[in-house]
Parts: C-alpha cells; sequence; structure tokens
C-alpha cells in the first residue's frame, strides 16, 4: 500500500474537505480511457471502515455500522461521473451497488454505461454528509455534493464550466454483506454562502481512496 501521509485540502467552491491520500499500491499504470487495475488496500493502512476492495474500478465492500454506511454513499455519488468518464466497470457497478429492491429509477441510474467524451465531463464530491437513520439493515444518508460541468461552449469557442449544489439522499441496505443501493432522490442547494444549514453535523475526517472520497 503506497500511503502519502500528507494532508491535503480539497476546495469546493468555499467549502473544503480535510483528509489525505491513501493510494493501494500498483505496478500498473491506467492508460487514458481505460479501467485502472483492480488493487485492494490490505493491512493495518485499509480502510477501516470500507472498502475492502477494488474490481475494475469500482470499490465495494463497507462495514456494518453508521461508518460504513456513510463511506458507501459517498463512493456511490462518485461512482456515475466515474463510470461515465471510463474509469469504473458499469457491469460491475450494477452487479455490486444495486439492491434487490431497488426501484426502477434507481437501477436506470445505476446502469448507464459510459456517455461521456474528452471535451464534456462532469465530476461530483460530496462536502458533508448526514447519516439521517441506521438500523443495522438499512441506513439513510444525506450528502451535500458538489457537481462541476466542463463542456465545449456554442460553436466549439472556449470551454464552459459550472457547479452546482444538491443534496442527494441515499436509502442503502445490507445486502450479500455490504452496503447497496435501494433508492436515491436529488434536491438542488443548499447554495454556498446562503443561510440554509448544509446537510451535516457529522465532522469525521475523509480521505481519498484511490480516487475515491471516503469516511475514515
Amino acid at each position: 500500500m503506497l500511503v502519502l501521509s500528507l494532508a491535503v485540502t480539497v476546495a469546493l467552491g468555499g467549502g473544503t474537505l480535510i483528509g489525505r491520500y491513501a493510494l493501494p499500491a500498483s505496478t500498473e499504470q491506467a492508460k487514458s480511457g481505460q479501467t485502472p487495475p483492480s488493487d485492494a488496500p490490505s493491512g493495518e493502512r485499509a480502510r477501516e471502515h470500507g472498502p475492502k476492495t477494488i474490481s475494475k474500478g469500482v470499490p465495494s465492500g463497507f462495514t456494518r455500522d453508521r461508518e460504513g454506511a456513510a463511506s458507501a454513499a459517498m463512493i456511490a455519488v462518485q461512482l456515475l461521473p466515474a463510470v461515465a468518464h471510463g474509469h469504473a466497470d458499469p457491469e460491475v457497478v450494477q452487479s455490486t451497488w444495486i439492491a434487490s429492491t431497488a426501484d426502477q429509477a434507481t437501477r436506470r441510474v445505476f446502469s448507464e454505461a459510459r456517455t461521456s467524451s474528452a471535451d464534456d465531463r462532469t465530476s461530483k464530491a460530496p462536502a458533508d454528509f448526514a447519516v439521517k437513520d441506521f438500523t443495522g439493515d438499512q441506513a439513510v444518508v444525506e450528502l451535500w455534493v458538489s457537481s462541476v460541468g466542463i463542456g465545449p461552449s456554442l460553436g466549439g469557442r472556449g470551454i464552459i464550466r459550472a457547479q452546482r449544489w444538491s443534496t442527494v439522499t441515499y436509502r442503502l441496505v445490507w445486502e450479500a454483506a455490504t452496503w447497496k443501493v435501494a433508492t436515491v432522490t436529488t434536491v438542488d442547494g443548499p447554495q454556498l454562502g446562503t443561510d440554509d444549514a448544509a446537510p451535516a453535523p457529522e465532522r469525521k475526517q475523509v480521505v481519498f481512496y484511490s480516487f475515491f472520497l471516503t469516511v475514515e
């Protein structure tokens, strides 16, 4: 396991996340347009609450506690852009992340294939989170998410960048020894700089895990 123990701050507009890099060791480098090699953390440096493995760019395997559910939700919100950009295999996402009780809307969202081009891309990063409900068999996790879109302008004159804040709520169920997504809903805001409260008072340290942000 390659670990860089330097503190890092990720700026999302005016919001920040403090964490440190924790990257699985690998002798391979993913080529452009290909999914990264499958690597799994091991030993004492592995993430305590998951994920435990990566298969074709898709992390999975979380602990059956509040932190494990929060980690799963944080990675879930980042999975769709990863699939769209060709960094995560959509078939692995379908087999490891969709609950057997998932509604049709959720199944459609998590069944999307790679769609974006090099000039049209979107990234999503959770800036804050709250575990709203937890029973051990299911969890409701609310995330405050920054979405940054980058694409060509009309007529191909330069590049347009736009940021949007939203609140994404996942209902997760414990199934096949991990958390899977049963439902997902998204609403706009709260916008940065307004009087509306962000979703979460959890304030746990977060880390980067092989290109994914998760809970320590």
